[in-house]
């Protein structure tokens, strides 16, 4: 979205098929036509969501990153099996 890099090298990169780059092409759009409407939701507490939990949550989300992110250093240079993700 910011000119860095186009969709199409983007997807051979991290080798995307033809649907799934549809379906990101579809989120860009969708991302570059709702702009405004993110500004008009409401604060996370009034959305369900309150301050400790959400805090809480986003902490998860850290640990589960860094979690996936030891596992992936640890499988470098193991083989996988075929179909699975690999950098």
């Amino acid at each position: 979205m910011k000119g860095g890099t186009s969709l199409a090298q983007a997807a051979r990169q991290h080798g995307l098929t033809v649907t799934e780059v549809a379906q990101v092409e579809e989120w860009r759009d969708r991302f570059s036509t709702g702009r405004g409407e993110c500004a008009s939701l409401p604060p996370p507490e009034r959305r369900g969501v309150a301050g400790e939990e959400l805090k809480r949550l986003k902490q998860k989300v850290g640990e589960l990153v860094l979690a996936n992110d030891i596992l992936r250093e640890a499988a470098k240079g193991r083989p996988t099996l075929p179909g699975t993700f690999d950098e």
